[in-house]
């Protein structure tokens, strides 16, 4: 399977700009070639949002949705799955991550379950749980989920370390493929111009996923952050892939804090 990670560092409210952005990092790619794009949370409204009034011009519907018709539009012209994150509502607001297949058509939609305090700001509601698809890569059905941020954290942080309800959830429900958009700060031992990939970071996402690297089963991990900057929020970049499982993780593929595209060809 052939993983497109896009590691973008979206500017506040300039929807158009960064679906440019997005846009241009894609086009050296081999169109060919791809058999899944991945964009972070919130791709391309930015994710700093500190009111419901600040986020609402940005707020994407069933009927006007750019991150939507962007996706549809790029998983066609590269004939592959797309995922993409951006901030919705009907009846509630979500943090909603949306897969888009080769066809142009929706074939899951994921909304954030585990809050973080800037989802909070915006009066995003909590998904009601964490769910799964299935994705077909070369006619092999794949149990597929995607997970966003802060659900790889304890629950408001104040669950229990050990309680790793994401990572169980994909035990429990043999997952072998799991998706996690972010948008996820950077330590505060990094300063603002640090550039390489947050070896911290990358330590405490594995730690989260302590259940599957400790299982008999390999799985594929794609973590898609965004970085840069949004006034106060500083983010971590460190997008990659990892195989887990058995023990141990293998790093297939990591960026720092650069803007770009990780490309890593996966066998499941």
């Amino acid at each position: 399977m052939r993983i497109a990670v896009v590691q973008t560092n979206p500017s506040l409210g300039a929807v158009e700009k960064n679906i440019a952005r997005a846009t241009a990092l894609l086009a050296d790619l081999p169109q060919t070639q791809l058999d899944l794009i991945v964009l972070p949370e919130l791709a391309f409204t930015g994710y700093n949002f500190q009111s419901p009034s600040q986020i609402l011009p940005f707020i994407e519907t069933q009927t006007t949705s750019p991150s939507r018709e962007w996706a549809k539009e790029i998983a066609r012209r590269y004939g592959c799955s797309v995922l993409v994150g951006l901030p919705t509502q009907n009846t509630h607001r979500h943090n909603t991550a949306s897969l888009i297949n080769s066809t142009g058509e929706t074939i899951h939609e994921y909304n954030k379950h585990h809050m973080f305090e800037t989802d909070y700001k915006w009066a995003c509601t909590p998904g009601p749980g964490f769910s799964q698809t299935t994705l077909d890569f070369d006619n092999t059905p794949t149990q597929t989920s995607v997970g966003i941020c802060m659900d790889l954290n304890p629950k408001d942080f104040i669950a229990p370390f050990t309680s790793y309800e994401y990572a169980n959830y994909l035990l429990s429900n043999q997952i072998s493929l799991i998706l996690i958009p972010m948008a996820w700060l950077l330590p505060s031992e990094y300063g603002r111009d640090y550039s390489g990939e947050s070896t911290s970071t990358l330590e405490y996402w594995i730690k989260r996923l302590t259940p599957l690297v400790m299982d008999v089963e390999q799985r594929t991990v794609v973590v898609c952050n965004r970085t840069g900057e949004e006034e106060e929020a500083v983010y971590a970049g460190t997008s990659c892939v990892l195989r887990v499982g058995r023990g141990k993780v293998v790093i297939l593929g990591i960026l720092g804090r650069e803007e770009g595209v990780l490309y890593v060809d996966v066998l499941l």
